[in-house]
């Protein structure tokens, strides 16, 4: 598996030789066993994510799939400086539509999903069942909001959160992003954080739309961050799991 995802103008020599590699890659490994696989990553939209201007088209021609990594998608925030979902259904099925209007076949593509979410500390003044949390302002590529001023965790830990005396709201849902939400009290600090996170609801949906529109398949980041610990964690699991039916 391909995964480069340094910025690159478009047309550059480096992007063009990215793609040729990949394409040469599978060709040798087909020559020795066709039934090898090449699969390279790509953002959540074809349309220059964090200046990754590459040529998708020839990616797609040269790869058996490409992993479309549906998370991280507020990398760069070009509206209000404020925590949210890391991968909201809308921009799920936008950035999937760039790549099917781009001529790349679905049966080509693989949805990436997060099985993990973003702590993101409040700024100071937050009261503990805000409703909007505002984060701050930290620098990507350019932009100056981003989901840098947060940090990722396993879904697993996060429920474990949720489940805590930390937790100073109720699990929430955003009907627009179709993601789940809750603040809490950061132990070490004693400020108020905002988790965000996809459960079985949130997925489901996706997984549903990737299968009626013919996607080759659908693949989480990570398995192993709902492990099969204790009781409770192995009915997270099972959950999470189960959630992947909405495909197959």
């Amino acid at each position: 598996m391909f995964d480069y995802e340094s910025p690159q103008a478009p047309g550059s020599a480096e992007a063009v030789t990215y793609a040729a590699l990949i394409g040469e890659t599978r060709a040798a490994f087909h020559a020795v066993n066709p039934s090898y696989q090449i699969s390279t990553c790509v953002a959540w939209s074809p349309n220059d994510i964090d200046g990754r201007a590459y040529p998708y088209v020839d990616l797609a021609k040269g790869s058996d799939l490409l992993y479309v990594m549906d998370y991280d998608t507020r990398s760069q925030i070009f509206d209000q400086c404020v925590a949210a979902a890391n991968a909201p259904v809308a921009g799920m099925i936008k950035g999937i539509e760039g790549y099917l209007n781009l001529g790349i076949a679905p049966e080509k593509l693989v949805l990436g999903v997060p099985w993990y979410g973003y702590h993101f500390p409040c700024v100071s003044g937050t009261a503990r069942d805000a409703r909007f949390c505002p984060i701050k302002s930290v620098p990507f590529r350019g932009v100056n909001c981003s989901d840098a001023a947060g940090n990722e965790l396993d879904g697993s830990k996060i429920l474990s959160v949720l489940r805590s005396a930390q937790a100073t709201t109720v699990l929430q849902w955003d009907e627009n992003m179709g993601a789940p939400y809750f603040n809490a009290i950061d132990a070490g600090t004693g400020a108020v954080a905002q988790y965000w996170f996809d459960n079985a609801r949130s997925l489901a949906p996706k997984y549903a739309w990737a299968r009626a529109h013919g996607l080759a398949g659908v693949g989480p980041y990570c398995f192993n961050m709902y492990p099969l610990g204790s009781d409770v964690e192995k009915a997270d699991a099972l959950e999470m799991w189960s959630a992947l039916d909405a495909f197959f």
